[in-house]
């Protein structure tokens, strides 16, 4: 079955999993993206996701995190916390 993408795909990488990578946005901001564990243990298949059924359509959500760092005139990259992100898919 062909999977679509969702309409919030924002953390969705081209296979449409969650991502997992680091992106630099510019020489001020760079994103770390991971994918989460499972029950608290390093999964060894770096694909975690679950089914959801909304009506009659199947979305496969990839869990994942996301951190934000920034950078300030030859500072050192101050890293947020990391965040919980889904990439949501229509299977």
């Amino acid at each position: 079955m062909k999977i679509q993408r969702g309409a919030s795909d924002e953390y969705c990488n081209s296979e449409d999993w969650h991502l997992h990578h680091e992106e630099i946005v510019d020489q001020w901001v760079k994103k770390h993206y991971r994918l989460r564990y499972v029950c608290g243990r390093k999964s060894s298949v770096k694909r975690n996701a679950w089914i959801w059924r909304v009506g009659s359509t199947d979305w496969r959500c990839s869990d994942g995190q996301k951190q934000v760092c920034t950078k300030y005139s030859g500072d050192e990259w101050q890293c947020g916390n990391w965040q919980d992100t889904v990439c949501p898919v229509v299977v």
